[in-house]
């Protein structure tokens, strides 16, 4: 069910994004970091998804980047 949410969704959203032009927000999460680099991350810090749900968003990003009008918002919803 994540792959299908994350990435298979994502998926058809970059190719209509493709076909109108259209600008993208991709809301991710800070789980695509393994928690143990001490202090904050930056965005060009490597990724280590521990679990399903950060590997398929981690995916969706790599989709979503691949169309030059995205943006990947990394945040923390819970916690």
């Amino acid at each position: 069910m994540a792959k299908a949410l994350h990435v298979d969704s994502t998926e058809v959203i970059v190719k209509y994004m493709n076909y109108t032009k259209g600008r993208l927000i991709y809301i991710s999460t800070d789980s695509v970091f393994d928690g143990n680099k001490i202090g904050p991350y930056t965005e060009t810090d490597i990724t280590n998804p521990l679990n399903v749900y950060a590997k398929t968003k981690l995916m969706g990003e790599k989709l979503a980047q691949s169309i030059d009008s995205s943006l990947v918002l990394r945040t923390n919803i819970i916690g």
